[in-house]
């Protein structure tokens, strides 16, 4: 899924440079470097193919760096002026960011809901997610840092048949035992009874 997510950034990335450059270009006619050409004739399958710039193929000729050189600094010199790019590269870094939260816990109920936990790196903390079916957008379900004030840690979900309310257990400030509440999907809230003094071993 990560993988998938990193292909779909890295092309998006490239089409929005080409896009941009395009549009961009047509408003401020760009000076491009100029390079002569050295035209040389080859025959390959017996077929003669002429190539214009076969001096380009001499990457250590100093005339072919100084070209590319200053075609990479026209490049930066024109990208750097962009704000559309820097936006772009603003939510480029956020949806990266995203794609590497770590998912941990899966649970799958009867219904075929999912719950599982991701961390949230920039509070440091994690949080509840649900996706009714794996093909669904996801949607946060629960926050425990704002039910709860001490360090926590997450040590059981378990959600019911039906998908429709689910266990949820944690551990405050390394204690040895933890606490189960239960959220209801239906109403988002958390019921008032909780289950106290519970082994935080007692299982998956």
């Amino acid at each position: 899924m990560k993988i998938n997510i990193r292909l779909f950034l890295f092309y998006s990335f490239f089409l929005f440079l080409s896009v941009s450059f395009a549009q961009e270009g047509r408003r401020n006619q760009l000076i491009y470097p100029k390079i002569s050409k050295k035209p040389a004739t080859e025959i390959h399958y017996g077929i003669k193919i002429v190539d214009e710039y076969s001096n380009l193929n001499k990457l250590e000729d100093s005339v072919v760096k100084d070209w590319f050189k200053a075609q990479d600094s026209l490049a930066e010199s024109y990208f750097a002026k962009n704000d559309l790019m820097k936006k772009y590269l603003d939510r480029f870094k956020k949806l990266q960011n995203n794609s590497q939260s770590t998912v941990s816990m899966i649970r799958i109920s009867e219904a075929g809901n999912y719950f599982y936990l991701k961390n949230d790196d920039s509070l440091g903390n994690e949080k509840l997610f649900f996706k009714e079916k794996l093909a669904n957008n996801e949607k946060e379900l629960f926050d425990l840092s704002q039910y709860s004030k001490g360090a926590i840690t997450i040590t059981y979900l378990r959600p019911s048949f039906d998908g429709k309310k689910i266990a949820i257990g944690y551990n405050e400030n390394g204690d040895f035992t933890s606490k189960v509440l239960i959220y209801d999907l239906e109403t988002n809230k958390i019921l008032e009874d909780v289950i106290t003094h519970i082994n935080p071993d007692f299982g998956v």
